[in-house]
């Protein structure tokens, strides 16, 4: 579930192996906008301008899976850049930076051998059209799941990232270095947000 446009009452809602569905009066009467979204999912509302949603379509690489776009509220849609071609996308989630919009997406991809997984935190570069992997040594790299991101709401270069196992890691420049910044007691965090009053982290699992 997001919101999109306040002044238009504009939500978006996700049913599992449905689709996207979009209301613009406040919940009284939906529309499908996007199908194909698999059993798990998420939707990306930019907040400096809700118009602009993303959403990820898993499957096949080059078969049309990937993250998807829309500029004009669920109207149309364009996909982006792969991140790593040529791999079977189980779930990308894009994560927006409220302070500048800069994109980041979170990937899981299962590429042929299920013994093996490939994952990933990436930074979208809007000149190059390209996916920036971001890194840490013995914190984050291509075998570090991440399920969720959260933006300090005060500080713009201030971020955390969630792994899959209860690692929260933290960043102070934007992504481009990152240290442990907690443990915390879930497994699986499905959500992470900074309270903008105290500025603690708060969570939630499945």
């Amino acid at each position: 579930l997001a919101l999109g446009d306040p002044e238009e009452e504009t939500i978006y809602a996700i049913l599992k192996n449905v689709g996207l569905f979009r209301s613009r009066d406040d919940g009284a009467w939906w529309e499908r906008i996007f199908i194909e979204t698999g059993h798990e999912n998420k939707v990306s509302v930019d907040p400096n301008n809700p118009e602009h949603i993303y959403i990820a379509k898993p499957g096949v690489s080059g078969d049309k899976a990937g993250l998807y776009k829309s500029e004009n509220g669920g109207d149309t849609w364009t996909i982006l850049p792969e991140p790593l071609p040529g791999t079977d996308i189980n779930y990308f989630y894009a994560f927006i930076n409220p302070h500048d919009s800069t994109l980041y997406g979170a990937l899981f991809v299962q590429p042929g051998d299920l013994t093996i997984s490939v994952c990933g935190l990436f930074r979208f570069d809007e000149i190059n059209q390209s996916w920036i992997r971001l890194e840490e040594e013995d914190l984050l790299d291509q075998s570090t799941p991440v399920s969720a991101v959260g933006f300090s709401p005060t500080i713009p270069e201030t971020m955390y990232a969630a792994l899959v196992g209860g690692r929260i890691l933290e960043s102070l420049d934007g992504g481009e270095s990152w240290s442990l910044h907690s443990e915390s007691p879930l497994d699986y965090i499905r959500e992470l947000v900074v309270n903008p009053v105290g500025g603690e982290l708060w969570i939630c699992g499945p």
